[in-house]
């Protein structure tokens, strides 16, 4: 969402304006830059600056911004005749988070005197921010104190500091105006932002790590700030890494030789920096740690426990325990160092996809055992992306037509699960692989499709789509490609003449795949078929019971399945393997509150994909001494189509007003009409 100031002008663009009247001829590229913005981009900014300006005075020369000494004095006059209500607000959080950035990276004493002529406010002001930023540190084992010798300073343990630096500096370059200031106020510098980033590329190519646009942009940053911390407070400290040691790695002496050139930093500083690098926002690490037996074992059960709740069997398990071992390392040491991970689909997955989220979040404790705490929400849903991007998974499919790339600015792992989420969907299309844009731009690969989450401007088909594809998305992006490549007749050529390849003459190829590209261009009649509605298992009546007599705990299980054997959905040996399980671990099939899902893998005994919601009047009293109402048999499908099904019902089951609803059905015709609204 863009935010509008007075007079018509978006904040961005008054960051960028602060820039241009900060520097005397900055260039187009440095703007970018510090922005994280295309060229293009900064140049639209300034027409529309200039659209504003009463003497549109800003001009671009040989790649270099220039302003008259009227531009000047209207720029100004611009950014002071703003919607005070809410500049001011928004101005005051800014300024706190500065304050906070220097107390915590600078050396010389912080008074009241210095804070207020350092960021032009009058000392009752600045006596305000410190009063304000202690409160936000009142719970914290970091406090802010002071001393008529040192000023104001940050007290408390390095690790619980450098951490709070970080999170600080993250707010402050991703908050609108926050470079600006950061460097108007000579808290950093252009040019150490810009040796870090050239610091950083060559770390990228010498441990072979692929960072992603937003990590080279926030980097950065977060390293300026940890070695300013270094140098100007160089105390002596320390942490533990009991069970996995970082300096063992082959990354950590390509790391800490980088930073030889900063003598102030010791071993611990440089472990920092190095985790920093390898695992504060990169999703996804090819990084082995020393010893990872434990993690290796812990991503065993986890998808053990994911098969168990969901019943479900994975299509290349190995690959998928693999992708979960490749995030869960970097993900441990965030959490055992208290680093925060951002992930800007959070929100948006936890509601649309909160049975899988759930089930992950349950089957997570192995994870959570090696830690010592719970995941964040955060890295929950990260590994519930990965989980519901593999049950999309079919068997892989050898051929391949056309060439076609994933580009994504987001992540590494959420770059990745598009990538594998697409392979599974277009069989016949080489997937070059995941990459950031500039990444791409830097190197010259021919492709026949580029998969986006933002607009790009290619020869290629180009096709943005949604970070996160969900079922509804995947069907449309289906026709979508397949009503490109029926207009596209190099491409329809190109894959009838792969159809059929084994047939032709190799040296008359070109010449078929030519002759009938010129056979489509006359005769444009184009044949579309619809995609199957992979929704799920379809409820009707018969798949609803309401029962008013007693059942027994022992006989709950034969019950609620006798439909399913009566339609020949499963055989006698699926309803064993079910008993065997539920009746040992009954309290682990939940798919709502006391709502109980009893089933087994589909390779034990299942015909066809079914399910059996079964009410009980008369609750049955379970061992856990807890009545229950409502159960659902499930005989599994083994593409996991029933995992849809099993997410929509959760929903419902969650929903309190409606299960009064269900619990009180006379019919099935009406429980069925419940579950329909939904």
């Amino acid at each position: 969402m863009k935010v509008e100031g007075g007079m018509g002008m978006k904040l961005m663009d008054k960051e960028v304006l602060n820039f241009i009247l900060a520097h005397q001829e900055i260039s187009l590229e440095t703007v970018g830059q510090l922005l994280s913005k295309k060229e293009e981009e900064i140049r639209k900014m300034i027409e529309r600056i200039n659209s504003v300006l009463p003497g549109g005075s800003i001009q671009i020369q040989d790649n270099k911004i220039l302003v008259s000494g009227a531009g000047i004095e209207e720029s100004f006059d611009m950014l002071t005749l703003q919607e005070k209500s809410f500049l001011q607000e928004y101005e005051v959080e800014l300024r706190r988070n500065l304050i906070m950035y220097r107390l915590l990276t600078h050396q010389d004493p912080s008074s009241l005197q210095q804070l207020s002529e350092q960021f032009f406010v009058s000392r009752n002001t600045a006596f305000t921010d410190i009063k304000k930023i202690k409160e936000l540190f009142r719970h914290d084992p970091i406090q802010l104190s002071y001393s008529r010798k040192g000023g104001y300073q940050f007290k408390g343990p390095e690790m619980i500091i450098r951490n709070k630096l970080i999170q600080i500096t993250r707010d402050l370059i991703k908050t609108v105006y926050g470079k600006t200031k950061m460097i108007t106020f000579h808290l950093l510098s252009e040019t150490d932002i810009h040796l870090m980033r050239e610091k950083l590329e060559e770390i990228e190519h010498n441990i072979e790590i692929q960072l992603t646009d937003e990590q080279v942009n926030e980097l950065p940053y977060i390293l300026c700030a940890i070695l300013a911390r270094a140098k100007n407070h160089p105390i002596e400290w320390s942490f533990q890494m009991h069970r996995y040691d970082i300096r063992n790695t082959k990354e950590y002496p390509v790391i800490r030789d980088a930073f030889q050139d900063y003598p102030f930093l010791k071993e611990p500083d440089l472990i920092y920096l190095t985790l920093q690098i390898l695992s504060s926002n990169m999703i996804e690490s090819a990084f082995r740690l020393s010893d990872s037996d434990e993690i290796s074992l812990a991503v065993d059960r986890f998808v053990d426990r994911l098969k168990s709740k969901l019943a479900i069997g994975f299509i290349k398990e190995s690959d998928l325990k693999e992708k979960i071992l490749l995030h869960i390392q970097p993900a441990i040491f965030r959490n055992l160092l208290g680093f925060q991970i951002n992930n800007p689909l959070k929100t948006k997955f936890i509601k649309d996809h909160g049975f899988i989220y759930q089930v992950v979040s349950e089957s997570a404790a192995p994870f959570e055992n090696l830690i010592g705490h719970a995941l964040s929400p955060e890295e929950r849903v990260y590994l519930s992306m990965i989980v519901l991007g593999w049950m999309y998974q079919t068997k892989e499919n050898a051929k391949s037509i056309f060439k076609a790339v994933v580009l994504c600015h987001n992540g590494t792992s959420i770059s990745k699960l598009l990538l594998e989420n697409l392979k599974e969907m277009f069989p016949d299309f080489e997937f070059i692989g995941a990459y950031s844009f500039r990444q791409f731009e830097s190197r010259p690969i021919e492709v026949d499709f580029i998969f986006t989450t933002i607009p790009y401007k290619s020869k290629a088909t180009t096709i943005v789509v949604p970070p996160f594809l969900e079922q509804e998305s995947r069907q449309q992006l289906k026709k979508l490609v397949q009503k490109l490549l029926d207009l596209d007749t190099k491409k329809k050529a190109k894959g009838i003449v792969y159809a059929i390849k084994d047939f032709i003459p190799t040296d008359k190829m070109n010449l078929v795949e030519e002759t009938v590209k010129t056979f489509f261009e006359g005769d444009r009649k184009n044949e579309t078929g619809e995609e199957s509605d992979a929704s799920g298992l379809k409820l009707t009546e018969q798949n609803i019971s309401i029962l008013s007599y007693e059942i027994s705990w022992e006989e709950v299980v034969d019950t609620i399945f006798a439909p399913l054997l009566e339609r020949n959905a499963i055989e006698p040996c699926y309803l064993k393997a079910v008993k065997s399980a539920f009746y040992k671990h009954y309290q682990t099939m939940l798919i709502g509150p006391d709502v109980y899902l009893p089933h087994a893998r589909p390779d034990e005994g299942v015909n066809y994909p079914d399910i059996q919601i079964v009410l009980f009047k008369k609750a049955v009293m379970f061992p856990n001494h807890r009545p229950v109402s409502l159960m659902v048999a499930l005989a599994p499908s083994a593409d996991n189509s029933h995992v849809l099904t099993l997410s929509k019902l959760n929903d419902i089951f969650l929903d309190s007003k409606a299960l009064r609803q269900i619990k009180s059905a006379a019919s099935p015709k009406q429980l069925l009409k419940i579950f329909e609204r939904r």
